[in-house]
């Protein structure tokens, strides 16, 4: 059977796109729906200001009439005049095991963006990189983790059969909690608590972080400003989605360290919710939240979501000083384990420090490439 594309253009073909995954995946036990209103919210322009600097186009893929697989096209204006690149991104792809249907899809994407001017096509990436991005290509029998994708292993050879190649690759480090901090670790820590002037911020209610929400993100704006994908991020659209998911974040998990009332470092880490979201099927109301939220109590792991230090603070041991501070609350709350989330591979001082505290490589994300020049 041929393939036929079709664009999304109506409500119906919306809908269809939006839980084309629950169609192929639902019996897969290591699939994970996503939160359903903010997947929607992502889509509509009143609702995701990244689609004001971003050129679009959502597709499906037909075979017979049935809808075999799904891909978006994004051009980020914004990150390729920041990166000085001319890139078209895939997201949101999902498929059935069908080379014809994933050559269709990604040709598609390929040949949009060349007609707008552009030269290379990388994925699966959506909007930014506090996105879920790249293909799992190692930890396939693991858990999967809130905010990363868990993508089937065939997906690896449909993506390399349609001439795409390694770009990067994200890493996750999976840390155990240690009983008893050792011994290097917690010299380290009073080295650097009685040798500097450096503040630790710990909290008991959601409502005290929100005064450092705005500083947070000026922080990373700086910090990660040459990192792979990203680009500085609208404040006050950032700081609309960081409020979003406050109502899931455990207090006890955020860290802040200021020097002289600034701040310089912080980690947030939530406890991995992806059962609760599989109970709640995806939706929040009426008791999708709750159901999530029971989960986050008896999770055994602990995601660290965000972290970022000054750049004029690296290497004096703040990463030390926050880590010190997680592990007494991830030994207070019995995690198992810390998970690193998305760590480039090139961050080799990062991967040190996992290495130091017996953390290892569990998971690997990897973006594709191709020119399409």
């Amino acid at each position: 059977m041929s393939v036929e594309i079709r664009q999304v253009k109506t409500k119906k073909d919306l809908k269809e796109f939006i839980y084309l995954s629950e169609k192929i995946f639902s019996s897969n036990p290591k699939w994970i729906p996503p939160i359903y209103t903010n997947f929607k919210n992502s889509l509509n322009p009143k609702k995701n200001k990244s689609l004001s600097f971003c050129d679009t186009i959502l597709i499906l893929a037909y075979k017979n009439n049935d809808i075999y697989g799904r891909v978006m096209g994004i051009i980020n204006h914004n990150y390729n005049k920041y990166h000085n690149v001319k890139t078209c991104r895939f997201a949101y792809y999902e498929s059935y095991n069908d080379q014809e249907t994933a050559n269709a899809l990604l040709e598609y994407i390929a040949k949009w963006g060349k007609e707008k001017g552009m030269d290379t096509i990388v994925g699966p990436m959506i909007f930014s990189n506090k996105d879920p991005q790249g293909f799992l290509v190692e930890g396939f029998d693991t858990e999967p983790s809130i905010f990363s994708n868990h993508t089937p292993e065939f997906y690896i050879k449909l993506i390399e059969n349609a001439s795409f190649q390694k770009d990067v690759d994200y890493i996750s480090f999976k840390l155990p909690v240690p009983k008893v901090l050792p011994e290097f670790f917690q010299k380290i820590y009073n080295r650097i608590v009685t040798r500097s002037n450096y503040k630790v911020l710990e909290f008991n209610k959601t409502k005290d972080i929100k005064k450092y929400l705005k500083p947070i993100i000026t922080l990373m704006n700086d910090s990660y400003k040459e990192l792979y994908s990203y680009e500085p991020q609208d404040v006050e659209g950032t700081l609309k989605l960081f409020k979003s998911y406050l109502k899931i974040i455990n207090p006890h998990f955020v860290k802040i360290i200021t020097k002289n009332d600034k701040i310089v470092s912080f980690f947030i880490g939530v406890p991995n919710f992806t059962k609760g979201l599989k109970k709640a099927k995806g939706k929040l109301f009426p008791f999708g939240f709750l159901k999530i939220k029971r989960e986050m109590k008896k999770s055994k792991q602990l995601v660290l979501l965000l972290g970022s230090i000054d750049r004029k603070h690296q290497g004096r041991g703040l990463d030390v000083l926050m880590g010190y501070h997680m592990i007494l609350s991830a030994q207070k709350y019995n995690f198992d384990y810390i998970d690193s989330h998305l760590e480039l591979e090139t961050n080799k001082k990062v991967h040190a420090e996992m290495q130091k505290m017996g953390g290892e490589v569990f998971k690997r994300f990897r973006i594709f490439k191709k020119s399409i020049k």
